[in-house]
């Protein structure tokens, strides 16, 4: 189940990104990248539809009394990680706020462009695996107490995979930018150079903060998120501050989640058992 859930978010990542991409060479511009998501998600949905068909017979009503049970017991999923991703979710929007605010139209489309073309990979491998990540952990530490070996080889594993084109982007990316997209999108690949290490992180990070769901902790992951959300105004606000300029706000941002990306590391590490 887990691992159809992996590859369901891969192929909306990948087509997403895809669609936009092709979209944007044909001219569609704003609309290219709507018509781009709302595309991917309606693929999403087809295929957790078709999944949700093949399981019909194994689906029941749980009953009242089993959902009340279920409510007791999990009752920290709503109250905490909902308002956590939500608060993640616009802490990545940060720099583009800030660079709206600048006035900078030509490096908020650059960093889109770069964000988004450097996170497709990251999303995919990250996504699809701590799909499968979290069932084995999750029952790895019930049945030991502890999932650090685990995370320490997928931590690993992550690094490996990502390092390569992590040092790429930083060697070439403008010149990549450059040669594939036209010049125009230079810019981009500066801004693709100053995130890779970021991204790099973010990639061997993402997928282990599962850890904070089946162990019970997720009120730490709030917390964590509410201090990200300051951190994050804080570095914009000093790099707005200090260079004035869309790529000081850039570097800023990147720097900052840098941060936030280690911290989450070590609480992960911290809270998987002896």
């Amino acid at each position: 189940m887990y691992r159809q859930i992996a590859v369901i978010t891969a192929s909306n990542v990948l087509s997403t990104a895809v669609l936009s991409i092709t979209l944007g060479f044909a001219g569609w511009g704003a609309d290219g990248l709507l018509s781009a998501y709302f595309l991917g998600q309606a693929i999403m949905i087809g295929l957790y539809a078709r999944v949700l068909w093949r399981l019909r017979g194994t689906l029941g009503w749980p009953g009242v009394g089993r959902l009340r049970v279920l409510l007791r017991r999990h009752w920290k999923f709503p109250v905490f990680t909902l308002p956590s991703e939500f608060s993640g979710q616009v802490n990545m929007q940060a720099p583009v706020f800030a660079l709206a605010a600048l006035g900078a139209d030509g490096t908020l489309g650059a960093f889109t462009r770069a964000r988004q073309l450097v996170s497709m990979p990251v999303t995919v491998v990250g996504q699809s695996v701590a799909q499968v990540f979290r069932q084995e952990a999750a029952e790895l530490y019930r049945e030991t107490g502890s999932c650090r070996g685990l995370m320490r080889r997928t931590a690993t594993w992550l690094f490996a995979a990502g390092i390569g084109p992590c040092l790429l982007f930083m060697a070439f990316a403008p010149w990549l930018f450059e040669v594939y997209l036209g010049p125009d999108w230079r810019e981009a690949g500066e801004v693709a150079r100053i995130l890779a290490p970021m991204l790099l992180l973010r990639m061997v990070v993402s997928p282990l903060t599962t850890v904070f769901y089946f162990t019970g902790h997720q009120a730490l992951d709030f917390k964590l998120m509410l201090g990200s959300a300051a951190l994050m105004a804080l570095a914009i606000g000093i790099g707005w501050m200090m260079g004035g300029t869309a790529i000081a706000v850039v570097w800023a941002f990147a720097f900052g989640y840098s941060v936030i990306y280690l911290t989450y590391l070590i609480s992960t590490f911290a809270k998987a058992g002896p």
